[in-house]
């Protein structure tokens, strides 16, 4: 354990930030201690900061002031005068437009990402990346005649052929239909473990975080609001918002039983049962993440068959949170095995089910996504 101004860290894990910057009319100061070990998710409202936060770690923009220090190398140092280079700090870089060198065909960007490489630890193989990618098809045509999503997928093929130290990633799997992305995001959740590559991922999608992220951050306003276990800082962040259409949250359970023939999982929620399609061929006992939306969530005071909603979850009414200047209000709610879960409604269904705080009624799942 070592000491950086007073900030006790890990001086061989941990990517230590502390900076203030200035970009144009917007400023940003963040000071955190980064786990290099897994995937770290950084999410946030847009003009948060996020990508100015990859760009100034990468040493593509410069900060006014303070440190940057990885494993315990300054890459950053305005008090030392130290600016090591981007091309010398060894960061493998995805941007989320997929920027590719637009004069070469998709093999040779590989080829020159190859020869670029700064890592002396086993990487994964170009062969492997264009198998797993699939890329294959790909290989003879230059930037210009592929899609976005196409891009995308050559773009993180080329950043991890560098043989990254640390690898950022904006927004990498945006442009990808939802078969590609399950691909693209099981092949990422591998990395840490097989090559010992940490992560920095930049994503809009709580279902992209919630999937594959070991840690989180939340932006904010140029400045880290709140970090630490993903489950809490999703739950928080799907949480504090009223206004906001992802409100929610998530789940963790166990798949309990899958029904063939319905194509149904039932899964286990520390006492509470869940059916839901299964989507992504997940396996009995296996741990999977929830996440349940508000506006997919409807209310009973009474048990009733007489509805095609399948998830009759009893629970107690917390808390109902009126949202100006709509006709909706957010119905918080107890489950039995002491989870939450969120239900909008309009104010017209709360008054006319005579909702009150401490009620007993029956949470009604209507669907959610589901994550492994």
């Amino acid at each position: 354990m070592s000491s950086i101004d007073g900030i006790a860290c890990m001086s061989t894990e941990t990517l230590h930030i502390d900076i203030s910057a200035r970009f144009d009319a917007f400023s940003m100061y963040v000071r955190q201690d980064v786990p290099m070990q897994g995937i770290t998710a950084v999410i946030g409202p847009s003009a948060s900061g996020k990508t100015s936060l990859l760009r100034t770690i990468s040493g593509l923009e410069l900060p006014q002031s303070g440190r940057i220090v990885f494993n315990g190398e300054s890459w950053f140092d305005s008090v030392a005068r130290i600016n090591v280079p981007a091309h010398r700090r060894g960061v493998g870089y995805v941007h989320q437009d997929g920027r590719l060198l637009p004069h070469l065909d998709v093999a040779a960007n590989l080829d020159f990402a190859v020869k670029r490489a700064t890592g002396t630890a086993q990487g994964i193989s170009r062969e492997e990346l264009i198998d797993r990618l699939e890329l294959g098809d790909l290989l003879s045509r230059r930037p210009a005649r592929l899609s976005g999503g196409e891009r995308q997928r050559v773009a993180i093929a080329q950043a991890l052929l560098t043989r990254p130290r640390l690898l950022l990633m904006d927004e990498p799997v945006s442009a990808l239909d939802q078969n590609r992305k399950r691909v693209v995001l099981s092949l990422l959740r591998q990395l840490p473990e097989r090559y010992g590559l940490p992560i920095m991922f930049v994503s809009h999608s709580i279902g992209e975080v919630t999937r594959i992220a070991d840690a989180a951050m939340v932006m904010g306003s140029g400045k880290i609001v709140d970090s630490g276990d993903p489950l809490e800082v999703l739950n928080a962040y799907m949480s504090g918002d009223p206004l906001g259409t992802e409100r929610g949250v998530i789940l963790e359970g166990e798949v309990r039983q899958i029904d063939p023939r319905l194509k149904l999982a039932s899964i286990n929620l520390d006492g509470a049962d869940i059916h839901l399609p299964d989507l992504d061929g997940i396996t009995t006992g296996e741990r999977v993440r929830l996440i349940v939306s508000a506006r997919d969530v409807a209310i009973a005071t009474e048990a009733t068959n007489a509805t095609s909603i399948q998830n009759h979850l009893p629970s107690r009414v917390c808390d109902i949170v009126d949202i100006a200047e709509s006709a909706f209000v957010d119905i918080r709610l107890s489950l039995s095995n002491g989870g939450d879960l969120y239900a909008r409604i309009t104010r017209a269904s709360m008054e006319g089910l005579g909702l009150t705080v401490g009620q007993t009624v029956f949470a009604m799942v209507k669907s959610a996504r589901l994550t492994v």
